[in-house]
């Protein structure tokens, strides 16, 4: 039980944070432009 709520306390708000800035940075066309392979 103990390594069930962990993991979920540890995945939830990664989750969160990665939609965010996956959001963020797909909705900013100049950053995505920039950022390729070789950054």
């Amino acid at each position: 039980m103990n390594a069930l709520w962990v993991y979920a306390y540890v995945v939830m708000p990664l989750i969160v944070v990665a939609m965010g800035y996956a959001a963020v940075w797909l909705t900013d066309p100049a950053r995505s432009r920039r950022n390729g392979p070789a950054e």
